[in-house]
């Protein structure tokens, strides 16, 4: 079933991450922050593809993931302009590059906490941090 996206009536609302330019972007993001978003996902792709991985990750599903979680870290709920792309299952252990099922915002500091943890686990290939097992203590 597709999922649908955002604003769909062509409102005027405000960017749900710099939270300050208006937007009709059925992605909820203004035309700069769409593009910060695009890039991300972009490079991302190139990473994979670095990693022999065929699969990549669109725009629409990275979207979606943020939108899941209010645009803001899935562990702390706070830093809204400092995200970063995290896979919950490594694509090194074998998780996926593509949906948005594998995919979660994180701010830099939980995003750090999650790899320092994972490295010491790195034998079990099993193990998946999900965002709610970790948090940085951010203020939100």
């Amino acid at each position: 079933m597709e999922r649908s996206l955002g604003n769909s009536n062509g409102m005027k609302i405000l960017c749900k991450l710099c939270l300050v330019e208006e937007t009709k972007s059925d992605y909820l993001l203004c035309s700069k922050c769409l593009k910060k978003e695009e890039h991300r996902v972009k490079e991302q792709n190139k990473r994979a593809h670095k990693k022999k991985i065929k699969e990549r990750l669109s725009i629409k599903d990275w979207i979606i993931s943020l939108e899941r979680h209010n645009f803001s870290c899935a562990a702390c709920k706070g830093n809204r302009n400092k995200l970063t792309l995290d896979h919950i299952i490594s694509m090194s252990v074998g998780g996926k590059n593509c949906g948005d099922s594998n995919i979660q915002p994180l701010c830099s500091p939980c995003h750090e906490l999650k790899s320092t943890i994972e490295t010491k686990l790195k034998g079990n290939k099993k193990k998946r941090l999900e965002a709610k097992e970790l948090s940085c203590d951010q203020p939100t």
